[in-house]
Formats: structure tokens, sequence, C-alpha cells
């Protein structure tokens, strides 16, 4: 250590008040300077001894305070010590790359210390602390290094400033249980708003549940004899969940510190849900009201996290109890009175979704239209059974996927627990009257979606509809299975942008529907014709098409008759693409090809014969449905001589040529929301014309086309965007199997781990 500083160290330890005023000024302009950093470096007993110094000298100024309070002439004191917890500050934000686990263990338990004194946390000196503190927590290899002592005085600091209890009271970590009856709740008549200095130990929680090492599980805990209590250690994420509880009652409207402590409690969750199962029933109890109120307000920067903190507390809200955990009924193990609170969150969410920003309608030129391979598992990552994300799927798709993924949760669910408890209405005096009908919440999705006016609204509604196909078709009754497969039909027309998600959805009841006699007479072969009628439409109503008609062949929807019936007409329809702009050429003196591509490819659909049948561009879909019916027309004698095969070569030459050398983008493209910033995001490969297909599309189709029986194993993976939401899913996701074996009764809710459903 430099001679000065040192002799600037030992007057702040041991000099008199006019020596310490002075090392403070001299240790402040020492630690401006980088250069003067260097020289300490990674020196840690030095960083050690500067930090002792400036606790001792600390202690010296809270004291004298103390007895200045008596005299009541505090402004001067005050003043030296707000220069103290400045100096202090500097010098921590300095050193946090340089110190190791030693130094820390002396560093924080000072900070900690000083800010227990009288006046360490008032206003011009706590800031300084808590931002001393929130530099060694911010900073990832620090808070990862506490010991479960360290830890805990910090966290019982940081909530005892929240809440401004005693810090050193037992009451600040401490909590009664509220599940004991009689117990006093907390007192939530007067809505308070975080201070600054509140709001930085909210930050500091934070970062102190994110630590993977936080002491959130019992690791390694002797258990008690007969008779006695559990240790502490074992109740601290207990303690933390009822914390939570206290804050969202304390702070309902400090939409700030909810940046924070929103976070903070997925962290918890994560690491807590599967170990404390009877405490997540209860917790989820408390807190569901309160997380709804927030989603319904303004600031959306939380609302990431919301959606997933929702989606953990989910299957623990609608569950009955701890003790029917293993029921094997679902009227056992569902809790009647969660269906309001369900509804009231589905009611929000389907009246505000499509309106506000961040929360715009799924787009299909973010989707990858595919099937899941056999024995996939669906629920993993952004995929289903019949489609899954694509080279444009973005940030904000990734939100609006988790949107339409908890609405098809809730609407289930709540349909389940009415189910299970049908409703029924009983008189005051007399004897009970007879059960009234009420409308359910599949019925209530399908009467909204007809009766709606607003096309953004319709649409999402419809994609609700999608997911609730795809993730709980199997576990809806069948009378209600053939309503809503009745009702997809009628839908169809009405717009063709809720017809490409319309052929979706059959996609996915094709998939889904393991028996088939519910279904109206001759609904497959309707259902066919929508799809075979809309090959000629936009690009991206060809290609839910194309998809919708290789589903019907790949589940074996239509018989072999009737199937063998179609893929002669489309042999005989299929037309070159080139032949076809050739003749719109003439028909509408358009002058090239890029031109044309340029263009509305719908606009030229009314000037093609109902025989004719093309596909504008090459898709996914496209190759599937072609290799699919070459593959079918080879196993028939009659079917091959139309040489099926020939045309789809042809085919595909012209439209990879086109794809290459064309570099006019498809108007088609994804739409953002309508005041999302997320317009800039769109990744470079959506604008392209080959974004729809790639290497293992072509393979499949070439495959097809020279009979070989081998087929490709190429998989072309896309990877997701890096963002936070994305990554909070799949964490989630990653525990499927732990969270099946600690809720078994989730089998019966339709939340577990699905399986690809691909035969």
């Amino acid at each position: 250590m430099r001679r000065e500083l040192r002799q600037a160290v030992e007057f702040l330890r041991e000099g008199k008040v006019t020596e310490r005023k002075r090392a403070i000024d001299d240790i402040t302009q020492w630690f401006t300077s980088s250069n003067s950093i260097a020289k300490i470096g990674g020196n840690c007993d030095e960083w050690v001894e500067i930090f002792d110094a400036f606790g001792v000298a600390a202690k010296h100024e809270h004291e004298a305070v103390k007895k200045k309070v008596r005299a009541k002439g505090t402004e001067s004191n005050l003043s030296k010590l707000e220069k103290l917890s400045a100096a202090f500050r500097i010098v921590v934000e300095s050193s946090i790359p340089h110190l190791n686990n030693t130094a820390l263990e002396t560093l924080v338990p000072a900070l900690v210390y000083v800010m227990k004194l009288p006046h360490g946390l008032e206003e011009g000196i706590g800031p300084n602390y808590a931002r001393a503190l929130l530099g060694i927590t911010s900073y990832p290899p620090h808070v990862r290094s506490f010991t479960d002592k360290i830890w805990l005085s910090v966290s019982r600091l940081a909530w005892a400033v929240l809440f401004e209890d005693k810090a050193t009271g037992p009451a600040s970590w401490i909590e009664d249980d509220p599940k004991i009856k009689g117990t006093p709740t907390f007192d939530a008549s007067q809505e308070t708003v975080a201070s600054s200095v509140q709001l930085l130990f909210a930050t500091v929680i934070r970062h102190l549940c994110e630590s993977p090492f936080a002491p959130l599980i019992e690791r390694e805990i002797v258990r008690p004899n007969p008779g006695e209590d559990m240790p502490q250690e074992a109740k601290w994420a207990y303690y933390l969940l009822v914390k939570f509880c206290r804050y969202f009652e304390t702070y309902a409207v400090s939409a700030t510190s909810h940046v924070d402590m929103i976070p903070a409690l997925y962290h918890l969750l994560e690491r807590v849900e599967l170990n404390r199962i009877a405490d997540m029933i209860w917790f989820s109890r408390k807190i569901w009201s309160r997380l709804v109120t927030l989603m319904k307000g303004r600031v959306r920067s939380d609302h990431a996290y919301l959606l997933v903190i929702l989606k953990i507390l989910l299957p623990y809200y609608i569950h009955n109890s701890f003790e029917n955990l293993n029921a094997d009924t679902t009227q056992d193990s569902l809790d009647s009175g969660s269906s309001s609170g369900l509804r009231e969150l589905a009611k929000f969410i389907d009246q505000s979704a499509p309106l506000k920003s961040g929360i715009d309608c799924l787009s299909l030129e973010s989707l990858r239209l595919e099937f899941s391979p056999e024995g996939e598992n669906t629920s993993t990552g952004f995929r289903a059974t019949t489609f899954q994300y694509g080279p444009a799927f973005t940030a904000s798709q990734a939100h609006t996927w988790v949107v339409l993924e908890l609405q098809s949760d809730l609407l289930f669910n709540a349909y389940r627990i009415d189910e299970a408890n049908p409703p029924s209405r009983v008189s005051g005096d007399g004897p009970p009257t007879k059960k009234v009908h009420l409308e359910n919440s599949i019925q209530h999705l399908l009467s909204d979606l007809r009766t709606s006016d607003i096309l953004d609204q319709r649409l999402f509604r419809l994609q609700c509809l999608l997911f609730l196909i795809d993730r709980h078709w199997n576990l809806i009754d069948s009378a209600q299975q053939a309503n809503v497969s009745t009702n997809l039909l009628q839908i169809l027309g009405a717009s063709e942008l809720l017809d490409t998600f319309g052929f979706l959805c059959l996609a996915a009841l094709a998939a889904g529907s393991q028996q088939q006699r519910n279904l109206p007479s001759g609904y497959w072969e309707n259902a066919w014709a929508h799809g075979y009628r809309s090959l000629n439409s936009s690009p991206s109503a060809c290609r839910a098409a194309s998809h919708l008609l290789n589903a019907l062949l790949f589940w074996n929807r239509v018989e072999k008759s009737v199937v063998n019936r179609y893929i002669d007409q489309f042999a005989t329809d299929f037309r070159n693409a080139e032949d076809w702009f050739a003749q719109s050429r003439k028909d509408d003196n358009m002058p090239n090809m890029g031109q044309l591509f340029a263009s509305q490819m719908s606009q030229f659909a009314p000037t093609l014969s109902r025989q004719t049948v093309t596909f504008p561009t090459i898709t996914e879909a496209s190759c599937a449905l072609l290799s699919r019916m070459i593959t079918i027309a080879d196993a028939d004698a009659f079917l091959c001589q139309l040489h099926l095969e020939a045309s789809a070569r042809t085919w595909l030459q012209g439209s990879l040529s086109r794809a290459f050398t064309s570099g006019t983008p498809l108007s088609q493209m994804i739409r953002p929301g309508k005041i999302s910033k997320d317009t800039e995001k769109l990744r470079k490969s959506a604008s392209k014309l080959d974004s729809h297909f790639n290497a293992q599309d072509i393979l499949g189709l070439l495959q097809a086309i020279c009979s070989l029986t081998t087929k490709p194993t190429l998989r072309c993976s896309t990877p997701l965007p890096d963002d936070s939401l994305i990554k909070a899913i799949l964490a989630y996701q990653s525990d499927r199997i732990l969270r099946g074996m600690a809720l078994p009764t989730l089998k019966l809710q339709g939340l577990t781990s699905q399986q690809g459903r691909a035969t």
C-alpha cells in the first residue's frame, strides 16, 4: 500500500475528528483515479484493511451523532456521516472486480453492521450504503460465493428496510404462519409507495434470489427427533413466500419496485416449487388475485415474468389440498373455488391481449408447419404437434405464444372444474330447483369467436382454440369435441386471415382425434374441400391449406378410395408454375417475373380455372404435401401412370430458381404489435423467398420424386431468440418430468408433458 494511502487509512481508523475528515477527502480523491485503483489490484489484504478502517470510522461517527442527539445538534455530524458513506461507496465500487471470498467475508458484514446503526439508513446516508451493497450483490461471482450466514444477514436487512421493520428484531426474518387459524393477516389498509432506499433494497432482493446457490432448498439438514421443531434453515423458503405475500399487499400500487420484486418472485418459485408443495398450494391461493390485478396494470415491463409466475402457480392454484395430492378422480383433485380466479384472468387476457402493446396475435410467418416426430415431447420449447417456431420467430412472438398457451390452460381447467362440479340453483325456502345449464368456458370461447366484430380479437380467440386443441383435446368430452369441430367449419370463409389459422386448427384436430364417431358424416371430406379450394389463394392461405391436406393424409382421416380420387384430381389439376405465369402474363399483360412476385399473388387467383392448382412459392408445407401424394400415388398402379413426380420435379426446379435469383421479398410479412418495438428485430431470413423451406424439406421431396427407400435423416434446427422470457419458459419446461412426479394429479388436468401424437 502506498505511503500516503496507508497514512490516510490510519487516520481514518485512529485519528481525531479533523484527521478523519481529511482522510475521507484523501481516500475519495485517491479512488477516483483508475491508475490508483490498479496499484492495489488484487491485493485483498489491503482491501480488507481499508474496509476495516471504514467500519471503525463509521462506528465512531455514529456514536458521535448519538451523543449529539441528546445535545440537539446533529446537522454537522450527519453531514460527516454522509461524506463517509459516499467515500465508502466509492471504495467498494472500485474494489468489486478485485475481491475474493475472504475480503467479502469482511466487507459485507461491515456494511450490514453500519446500516443497522442509528441514522445508518437516513436520507443521504442510506442510499450510499445501499448502492455499495447493491454493487456487490449485482456482481454474479460475489453473490454466488455468499455463505448461508452472509446471504441470510443481507436478505434479512433488505426485507426489514422494505417493510420498515426493525432490522435487529426477530420479525425482520421469522414470520408467523398465516395458515394457522387465528393468526392476524397483514394490514393493507394503507397502500404505500417505496422510497429510493427501499427501491435499492428491492433490487438487492432480486439479485439474492437470482443466485443459484441461495439457501432456499434444505441441504444436509439433520432431521429432528420426534417432538422437536425443525431447524430454522428448513423454513427460510417459506418465510420468503410469506414476505412476498406481505409485499404485494403493502406495495399494491408501487409499480417501480415491482420491476425487481416480480423477477425475484419468479426466481424463488423456480427453486422451491417442487420442494414445498403444501406451501405452494397455500401461496398460490393467497397471491393469485394480486397477480391478476398486476396483469391489468399499465406497466408492461414485468408482464413476461408475470406470465411465467402464473404458469408455475396454476397447477397448485387449482389443486384441492395437499391431502388430496394423490386423488384418483378429477372431482377430488380440483378446487371448485378456483374457477372464478381462472375466469377472471382468462377474461382479462381475452379482452386486452390483441390490443395491448407487446401482445399481438401469432403470425403464420413466424411458424414452421411440420409434424412433430413420433414420440417427441411437444411441451419442450415452442413446439406443438403440428407446428413450431420458425426462422422469423421473435421475442414478441414468443410472448404471444406464452399468452396463448396460458389462456388455453385457463379455459381448459375452468371447463374441467365446471364439469366436475356442475352448478345448480337452490331457492330460499322451497326444495332445490332444477339444475340450470350454464355456458362453460369452451362454449363461451366459441360464442365469442362467432359474434366478435373485431378481426384481431377473433383471430386471437381462434389461436386460443388452436392451442386448446393441441394441448388438451383428448381430455375434452365427446359432446364438446363435436361442438368445437362443427364450429370450426362454420368459421371458414369469413376472412382469409381466419382461414389460415382455421386450417391449422383442423390440422391439430386431425392429429388429436382418437375416435371420429362423434363427428358429422363427411366432416373430413368437407375439410379437404375447403383446403383444396384455398390452394389457389394467397401464399399464406395456400401454405396453411397444404398443411391441412397433408395432415388429413398423414393421419388417415379420409378413406383410401376417396384419397385415390383426390390425388387423381390433384395430379390432373396440378400445373407447373411457369405455365401459369406465362398464361397470367398473356391475360394480364404482366411485364416480368420479378414484378409478379413483388405483388400480391392472390390478385391473380380469379384468373385461374377451377381445374388449375399450383403453388406460387415453395414452402415446407407444399414440399410435404407433394411428397405425401407422390408416395401414395407410387403405391397405386393407376395413379402411378399420372407421373405426378415429373410435374413435381419441374415445379421444384422452377421454384428453386426463382427463390434464389429473385431479390424482391414477399409482402406477406409478420405483423408486429401496434405499439410494439419489435419491428426492427425481425430476422433477415424472414424477408427472403426461401424463409419457409430448408434443405430438410427439399431432400424429403427429392426422396419421394426419386422413389428412394431410405429417408433423409437431416434435421435443420433453428435457434431461438436470446430473450429472458424464452429462457424462463425453457427452464420451466425442463422440470416437467419432476413436476409430473411431484403432482400426479396433473395427469388428470392435462398440464403435464405431452408426447407427439404422430403415428
